[in-house]
């Protein structure tokens, strides 16, 4: 594994451009979240490049890197480095990778493969030699070795539900002893509400009717006189309705404000209130809109 700090990146090289693809797998640290993923993935250029950089904030630790050759040809010169491409950052000198071979890197350690899978050896193996005789087991036990590092902590697990279960009510504990009386007396309480009126009490006895007055009381006012106008009525229907509106010509030649008295009935034999009458010298208008569109035959009757 590789530990890598925030803003460290890896980089590489190939003797040819485009031909060796890379693949780097690990996670990402951030605080205490841990996120696996595929870090980079791409292509090797013919000079040197970045592969991967830490994100800031973050510590990286590479788990598994691949480096497979996608062509029929070996390929030389390919160069790992870390924060630089000087011969102090490498961390794999020049190899070569076989043709349809692969350059793996994991916990352990670094394997070049050829195109069947097997690990690449520079010379052709010869035959496999018979199985020698097995070795006496060995009464010796080899060194314990070394502790390896502590591994970083794991995120902490999602907090539990709330339990719906009430536990049993526990038992109720001795009534302790009275106290003594209080010698301080406490604040009033607040005034308490109205409360409500109660019945009117009856009729008390008629007093005793008083003299009659010999004073005449003042006369009221003298009433105008009357116009003797007589009511005219009709009748009408939907059909004589104008968006609505009724006009009535009574040809009287009123004067502003035109004072006339109109009383509107309904085809059910009610009397109905319109929604606006209209006076004029000659004639009145009568608003019906809100009663929509008229059944029947209605009727009216006016005074001018």
């Amino acid at each position: 594994m590789i530990t890598l700090a925030a803003t460290n990146t890896i980089q590489g090289i190939a003797g040819t451009a485009s031909a060796i693809t890379y693949t780097v797998c690990g996670l990402e640290l951030v605080g205490n979240v841990e996120t696996y993923k595929v870090l980079a993935q791409g292509q090797l250029a013919g000079t040197a490049g970045v592969l991967y950089t830490v994100p800031s904030s973050t510590t990286t630790f590479i788990k598994r890197m691949e480096f497979a050759n996608v062509t029929a040809s070996p390929v030389t010169g390919i160069i790992l480095f870390i924060n630089g491409t000087g011969s102090a950052n490498q961390i794999r000198p020049s190899l070569t990778i076989p043709a349809y071979g692969m350059l793996t890197f994991d916990g352990s350690g670094w394997q070049v493969y050829d195109s069947n899978g097997n690990v690449f050896t520079s010379a052709a193996s010869g035959p496999t030699g018979p199985t020698g005789p097995t070795g006496a087991p060995s009464t010796v036990a080899g060194p314990t070795g070394s502790t390896g590092p502590t591994g970083i902590t794991g995120p902490t697990g999602p907090t539990g539900a709330d339990s719906t279960v009430v536990g049993p009510t526990g038992p109720t504990g001795p009534t302790g002893p009275t106290g003594a009386d209080s010698t301080v007396v406490g604040p009033s309480g607040p005034t308490g509400s109205t409360g409500p009126t109660g019945p009117t009490g009856s009729t008390g006895p008629t007093g005793p009717t008083g003299t009659d007055s010999t004073v005449a009381g003042p006369m009221g006012p003298t009433g105008p006189t009357g116009t003797g106008a007589a009511s005219v009525t009709g009748t009408f229907a939907n059909g004589n309705l104008t968006t609505g509106k009724l006009t009535i010509n009574h040809n009287k030649g009123l004067s502003a404000p035109y004072p006339i008295i109109v009383v509107i009935f309904d085809n059910g034999n009610k009397q109905i209130i319109p929604d606006e009458v209209l006076g004029a010298t000659n004639s009145v208008e009568i608003d019906l809109t809100s009663y929509g569109t008229l059944t029947s035959v209605w009727a009216y009757a006016y005074i001018a």
